[in-house]
C-alpha cells in the first residue's frame, strides 16, 4: 500500500459546518494559529454570525437562523486516516447572547475576521498544526505585486480524500502595502466559490534556499480569504485580510457582541 504524504500546509485546515443545534447552516474554512502558547481558530466573521459584514444583511434568505456552534475533525496522531469530530459551541450561554469570538479592536465587524480561542481534551491524540508553526513562515517574506497565492479550502465543501483541502491558484492583484476601502485587506485575482471563506491564503516565491517546502520555492501566509467582489461572473477578485489582523484581534481581546441578531 502506499503511503500518502499531503503537502504540510493541506495539514493546517479545517473543514467548518456551521450548525444550529443539528440543522446545518453553511460550511465554511477555519485553520489553527498559535499565539502566546494559546491556540485559537480563525476564521470569518460572516461565517459565525451568517451575516455580511458591510451590508449586515443576511447571507442567505433560505433560513433566518445564526449559527450556535462549529462542527469539525481533527486528525488522528497515529494515524492520519482516522479522524476525532470536535463540536465547539459559538456562545457561552444557552440563550446565545455571549459570543466567544474575538473581533478586531478597532474595525470591528468591519475587518471580516474573528479568532476563537480553543482546547481539546484529546490534545494527546490529535494531530494539532498550527499554520504559523512551520519554518518557511518564519523567514518572516512579504508579498509582492502578482505574486501566486493559494486559497487552501473547502469549494462548497469539496474536499479530497481524507478531508484533504482544495488549492485554488491565484495572484495578487493589488499592492500588499496598500490596504482597499481603508481596511487592512488586498485583492487577489482568482475564482472562488462558497465554502472557501476563512481559507488560509499563502504566497510562493522562488528562492535558492531550501525549506520543508518545494526545493527552489519557499511560502509566506499572506492572510485569511473573506470571499469575492460580486457573483461569479463578476470580475473575479477575493478579499484577503492581512495577516496582521489575527495577532491584532487576539492582542486585543475585544469580545464580540450579539448586536447582528437584531439587525434587520
Amino acid at each position: 500500500m502506499n503511503t500518502i504524504k499531503p503537502h504540510y500546509l493541506s495539514l493546517c485546515t479545517l473543514k467548518l459546518l456551521l450548525n444550529f443545534n443539528e440543522t446545518e447552516l453553511a460550511i465554511g474554512t477555519g485553520f489553527i494559529y498559535s499565539h502566546k502558547e494559546k491556540l485559537y481558530l480563525i476564521t470569518n466573521w460572516h461565517n459565525v454570525t451568517g451575516r455580511n459584514p458591510s451590508t449586515h444583511k443576511r447571507l442567505t434568505e433560505k433560513h433566518g437562523g445564526f449559527p450556535n456552534k462549529i462542527l469539525f475533525k481533527l486528525r488522528s496522531r497515529k494515524n492520519g486516516a482516522d479522524f476525532y469530530s470536535s463540536e465547539m459551541d459559538l456562545y457561552v450561554d444557552e440563550e446565545h447572547t455571549i459570543p466567544n469570538w474575538l473581533i478586531h479592536p478597532i474595525h470591528k465587524e468591519k475587518a471580516d475576521v474573528v479568532a476563537i480561542e480553543i482546547s481539546f481534551e484529546e490534545a494527546d491524540d490529535v494531530l494539532i498544526q498550527s499554520l504559523n508553526q512551520f519554518v518557511d513562515f518564519q523567514y518572516n517574506l512579504k508579498a509582492n505585486i502578482a505574486d501566486d497565492v493559494f486559497v487552501i479550502g473547502y469549494p462548497r465543501g469539496l474536499d479530497s480524500e481524507f478531508i484533504l483541502p482544495i488549492w485554488k491558484r491565484g495572484s495578487i492583484a493589488s499592492e500588499p502595502d496598500v490596504n482597499i476601502d481603508e481596511l487592512p485587506k488586498i485583492l487577489i485575482d482568482t475564482i472562488t466559490r462558497e465554502g472557501m471563506s476563512g481559507s488560509p491564503v499563502i504566497f510562493r516565491q522562488h528562492s535558492p534556499i531550501k525549506t520543508v517546502g518545494v526545493l527552489g520555492s519557499i511560502y509566506g501566509f499572506q492572510g485569511i480569504y473573506s470571499g469575492r467582489i460580486g457573483d461569479i461572473d463578476s470580475i473575479q477578485l477575493g478579499y484577503v485580510w492581512k495577516k496582521e489582523v489575527i495577532e491584532e484581534i487576539i492582542d486585543g481581546a475585544t469580545k464580540a457582541s450579539n448586536e447582528f441578531q437584531r439587525w434587520s
